[in-house]
């Protein structure tokens, strides 16, 4: 998923570059193709304007703006953004965490859509098979 491409940007931005979370956006922004690169790109632009305002509200609303320029499910966005919803931390160390439960939790999502796209997949099968036999019979 490229959302959970995109916390992981962000995360080795912070690790091993060890920039600020808006400087992680600018820098994830190259990598990623339109609206997530606006949306990042306008996270560090706004942050540079508005110096008093919290990362996170930053975040929600530049990303939110972009992310429904895209086909995903409402559920994918809100579990994205849940991750900066409470206050940004300013300890590099707690905010690897926060993107790490982002990303765990975007995990258990694909996970769980996998599972859901095998069991549908099973049943098209079988209703197809099912069919098969009822159209031979009803020719007989």
């Amino acid at each position: 998923m490229i959302l959970q491409s995109i916390l992981e940007e962000l995360m080795s931005g912070i690790e091993y570059a060890r920039f600020t979370l808006p400087e992680c956006c600018a820098q994830a922004a190259e990598h990623f193709p339109s609206p997530y690169r606006e949306g990042l790109s306008s996270v560090n632009t706004e942050m540079e304007c508005n110096r008093g305002v919290a990362f996170g509200q930053v975040f929600l609303y530049c990303m939110g703006k972009a992310l429904q320029q895209t086909a995903l499910a409402e559920e994918d966005r809100a579990a994205f953004l849940s991750c900066f919803e409470k206050e940004s931390p300013a300890d590099s160390r707690l905010q690897l965490f926060t993107l790490r439960k982002g990303v765990e939790t975007l995990s258990g999502i694909q996970k769980q859509l996998e599972e859901d796209r095998q069991e549908k997949s099973r049943v098209a099968v079988g209703l197809g098979a099912l069919s098969g036999m009822f159209l031979i019979v009803l020719l007989l």
